[in-house]
């Protein structure tokens, strides 16, 4: 029987993982990324409710993330044939990686063709918003244009859009910037508020 010479194996010293959707309350769990490079692939994702330290609850695609709560997020990887993770002289696993340009830790030690990566998220509780106030929506005058650029001064909200009605008549038909109010027509203006961060709005039965 003969062999040919087997070809040395690549080594892997950086790995970079993408698209991973940021966890958020009320969000559901991230299981797929993308490896950037031909050396490694995804074998495993785990994501784990660690806020009870005693009771750890691995979670499903279906579930959703709680404000306050702990996770911990891994990535199992393996290596394609023709590569290797590098290993240094103390015989665990020397590599670099990041996941979204964020470091992760590689948390298994030896074994030159698996590694586990481990990153820690906290969701921290939503402030919630109860009144809101928007400023700069001035009072139409006839043959002016629509003002589009009303204001939230509220902490943690923001203004995402404004839109003119005019609802003469019982109409509702949606006014251009370009369009001019008009004597003895009826408007109606929506401003449409939006929070950042961790606020959230103030909900009564849904």
């Amino acid at each position: 029987i003969e062999y040919a010479p087997l070809k040395t194996a690549e080594t892997v010293d950086t790995v970079e993982l993408t698209g991973l959707r940021t966890p958020a309350s009320g969000g559901n769990p991230d299981f797929e990324l993308t490896p950037e490079a031909d050396g490694y692939y995804v074998n495993l994702v785990r994501w784990t409710d660690v806020t009870d330290t005693k009771n750890p609850r691995a979670l499903k695609e279906t579930d959703t993330f709680d404000a306050g709560h702990k996770y911990e997020f891994e990535v199992w990887l393996r290596t394609n044939d023709g590569y290797k993770f590098r290993v240094g002289s103390d015989e665990w696993i020397d590599i670099t990686a990041t996941i979204d340009t964020r470091e992760a830790e590689v948390v298994l030690p030896g074994g030159e063709n698996a590694a586990i990566l481990r990153m820690e998220f906290s969701i921290p509780q939503s402030k919630v918003i109860s009144a809101v106030e928007v400023i700069n929506v001035n009072k139409p005058y006839a043959g002016e244009h629509p003002d589009m650029e009303a204001f939230c001064i509220t902490t943690g909200c923001n203004v995402s859009s404004v839109k003119w009605y005019d609802v003469t008549d019982g109409a509702y038909v949606q006014m251009a910037e370009s369009d001019t109010f008009k004597v003895g027509h009826s408007y109606r203006v929506n401003v449409m508020v939006e929070t950042e961060g961790d606020y959230t709005f103030l909900m009564v039965d849904r």
